[in-house]
């Protein structure tokens, strides 16, 4: 019978540091946006992609610079899920930026 070694202090292993630095890194890459912040189209993408169960590329021209939106939700990379008034669409980092938060 076989028992694997006990790992030494010295061995590398993730730690709480490591995690914290990986979600600092997250953080980074994702333009510092969280789902529910309000967003504007900061330069129109050559075509928009829908966020729906089955995506389609749709016309830039459906959205303008400086229209803005709501996060719903994070996908892989840097895509966001954005609602706007013409529809919910997947949108890259590169073509969002977070609008001023509002004192009401």
């Amino acid at each position: 019978m076989t028992h694997s070694p006990t790992p030494s202090p010295s061995d590398p292993v993730e730690s709480e540091s490591h995690l914290s630095h990986v979600n600092r890194d997250d953080s980074i890459l994702s333009g510092g946006l969280t789902a529910g912040d309000r967003v504007r189209v900061s330069v129109l993408p050559p075509y928009i992609k829908t966020a729906d169960t089955m995506p389609m590329l749709r016309p830039a021209a459906l959205l303008a610079v400086g229209e803005e939106g709501v996060i719903v939700n994070r996908r892989s990379a840097d895509y966001w899920v954005v609602q706007f008034k013409a529809g919910t669409f997947l949108m890259e980092n590169q073509y969002l930026e977070r609008c001023a938060k509002t004192n009401s």
